[in-house]
């Protein structure tokens, strides 16, 4: 309740939050950055021409650099319809 006060307020005084994200969005971007370390840690094992190195490193990255952290971006939760 209180919440929801607080939102009418900063919107009737015309104070934004700073970035627009919400919690979502930096558990979003925390899921991309442990993936991109991981991809990297992965990426760094010794067998050169092994899976780790060749299929699952690029995998990690791309889901991370192409998929997750645009998701983080862009990523905005549904209106409620009010009646």
């Amino acid at each position: 309740m209180k919440e929801k006060r607080n939102k009418i307020l900063k919107k009737q005084s015309g104070e934004k939050d700073m970035f627009g994200f919400q919690a979502t969005n930096y558990r979003i971007f925390g899921l991309a950055l442990l993936v991109l370390i991981l991809g990297y840690v992965a990426l760094a094992q010794p067998p050169v021409n092994g899976f780790m190195t060749l299929t699952l490193a690029p995998l990690l990255l791309i889901v991370g650099y192409c998929v997750l952290v645009p998701w983080a971006l862009f990523w905005k939760p549904r209106q409620q319809k009010s009646e």
